[in-house]
């Protein structure tokens, strides 16, 4: 068998000869069977896992590019199930082949992109904050994840840590350029100074009944 690419081994599927990581006639679950009906489904689910792999290895902050996809897995997963809206194999089909053509996109976008942090680690921290500014067809945005704080109303020797429980700050917005700063419309109290080497934030993203993040400069990774 062929050793599988990270992007596939997550979800377990990977079809045909040129790409099949297994035998297709001993495929199990819906989304397998659906992919082994489909030659270009196949085609973009292995091109997604090549970038994904690629995306993976040049980001400068180890993890943050795994976690990232783990969370778009989990949408990806549902493409193949039955829904009053995508009933039939055919729009099935199409909706899995539109998640992973804007996932390609997404990663093409953070190989990219800007990464800014208040840590020099290079592994990613999940208490403190990373920010990835990425440039779309439609304008400037931002992602911003970090300042994780466990629950407080749970009792520590049944807390997991993160994702499991807790709060987060996990969002992406869009830049607005007023004069020489930034600005979103979602946290409109907060302002944000852009250049190649920091980002100054003034004001906080709350999010979460705890978490929370900005009112700091974060240099470029």
């Amino acid at each position: 068998m062929k050793k599988l690419s990270i992007g596939i081994a997550l979800v377990s599927v990977s079809v045909f000869v040129n790409a099949a990581s297994f035998d297709c006639s001993k495929a199990k679950t819906v989304q397998e069977k659906l992919i082994c009906s489909d030659l270009e489904l196949n085609a973009l689910d292995k091109e997604m896992g090549d970038v994904y792999t690629s995306t993976n290895k040049s980001f400068p902050i180890e993890g943050y590019i795994r976690n990232n996809q783990r969370n778009w897995l989990r949408d990806y997963r549902k493409c193949a199930e039955p829904t009053t809206e995508k009933k039939d194999d055919i729009s099935k089909i199409q909706f899995c082949k539109e998640m992973l053509n804007q996932r390609i996109s997404n990663l093409k976008e953070l190989q990219t992109s800007k990464v800014y942090a208040d840590y020099k680690e290079k592994q990613m921290i999940v208490d403190s904050t990373t920010l990835v500014v990425l440039d779309k067809k439609d304008g400037k945005y931002l992602q911003f994840f970090g300042g994780w704080m466990p629950d407080a109303n749970m009792e520590p020797e049944k807390m997991k840590g993160y994702p499991f429980d807790g709060f987060i700050c996990d969002d992406e917005v869009k830049l607005n350029k007023v004069g020489s700063i930034y600005k979103t419309e979602e946290y409109q109290d907060v302002t944000l100074q852009i250049n190649d080497h920091t980002i100054v934030i003034d004001g906080s993203f709350s999010c979460g009944l705890r978490a929370s993040i900005g009112n700091d400069t974060f240099n470029r990774r």
